[in-house]
């Protein structure tokens, strides 16, 4: 489409230009304007059209990602409540020492 609409412009400025110069008078005078103007309309169009499929296809994605987030968040739970002894070890492994109680070197020369 893009492609055509140049062509078209194309045309439409050699046929003006023509006109301005008096070659080819017979080719149309006013059509060059005409058809520079139909041209330029054809691709700000193209132009519009191809801003709100940019628009539309970033939307997508937006929305694409959002649900891949509430997937991973709706695994994360069920995840951490699978979780074997080691990996909770390696995660706190602080808290598995602080539940023995210590023992001070008075209370075992005591005993």
């Amino acid at each position: 489409m893009a492609t055509w609409a140049l062509i078209t412009f194309l045309i439409g400025f050699l046929s003006f230009m023509f006109y301005l110069y008096d070659i080819f008078k017979w080719f149309v005078p006013f059509w060059g304007i005409i058809i520079m103007a139909i041209a330029f309309g054809m691709l700000t169009r193209i132009w519009h059209k191809e801003k709100e499929g940019e628009k539309e296809k970033l939307a997508q994605t937006i929305e694409e990602l959002e649900d891949e987030l509430a997937q991973l968040k709706a695994k994360e739970p069920t995840e951490q409540a699978t979780e074997t002894p080691e990996q909770e070890e390696e995660r706190a492994p602080e808290a598995k020492h602080e539940a023995v109680p210590e023992t001070k070197p008075e209370e075992a020369a005591g005993s």
